[in-house]
C-alpha cells in the first residue's frame, strides 16, 4: 500500500514481509525504534511510510473483527 506522496521503492517490502515487522515488535519503543530504523534501512522507506501502513492495518483488523 502506497502513502500519500510516496512511491514505491525497488525494495518495497510485500503483505509477508510487512505482517513480519509487526509481529517482531514488541511494545518496548527502543527495541521497536531498533526494529522500525533497520527495516527501513533496509527497504528505502521512512518511518512516515511505515506508521502509514501500522495504521492501515489496524484499520483493516478492526473491520474484521
Amino acid at each position: 500500500m502506497e502513502a500519500i506522496g510516496e512511491t514505491m521503492t525497488a525494495n518495497e517490502p510485500d503483505a509477508v514481509t510487512w505482517q513480519r515487522l509487526f509481529a517482531s515488535l514488541v511494545g518496548d519503543a527502543a527495541v521497536d525504534a531498533a526494529t522500525i530504523r533497520e527495516f527501513c534501512n533496509i527497504h528505502g522507506l521512512t518511518w512516515n511510510r511505515v506508521f502509514s501502513e501500522m495504521q492501515a492495518r489496524r484499520q483493516r483488523v478492526q473491520l474484521q473483527e
